[in-house]
């Protein structure tokens, strides 16, 4: 029975392409998360190639994920890379966003459906926990 729910759970997980204000801020799904794992893929070579985040940490990006402003940009061109984030839960479900540095839009966050919005403090507390190592 167990495995029956775990499945039902990860085809609700994987087949919603929720855009991530709506998953991230359900009770089931901030309970679930177990880590934040950020890869480096941007022209700075003078930070880590990735990042586990932790513990109360985990609080503070999802505080500023809470503050995105839906955008409608489609054409991502990008400048210097981006930082490609894995928001992992405890039954090792992952969910994707990217910090995107853009031509002609700035910083530019990106779900896994798709979906774009923007918010400049989310590179801001990226980088200072890429420096805090």
């Amino acid at each position: 029975m167990r495995h029956v729910v775990l499945v039902l759970f990860l085809l609700s997980f994987y087949g919603c392409a929720r855009p991530i204000k709506e998953k991230l801020f359900s009770s089931d799904f901030i309970k679930n998360i177990d880590r934040i794992k950020i890869y480096n893929k941007t022209s700075n070579r003078y930070i880590a190639d990735s990042l586990v985040i932790r513990g109360s940490r985990i609080q503070s990006i999802l505080a500023e994920l809470s503050h995105l402003k839906d955008s409608k940009i489609d054409n991502l061109k990008t400048m210097s890379g981006f930082y490609d984030m894995f928001i992992i839960g405890k039954d090792r479900s992952e969910y994707e966003i990217e910090v995107v540095y853009t031509i002609y839009n700035g910083i530019v966050i990106r779900d896994h459906s798709g979906k774009t919005y923007k918010d400049d403090d989310l590179e801001g507390i990226i980088l200072y926990y890429f420096n805090e190592r």
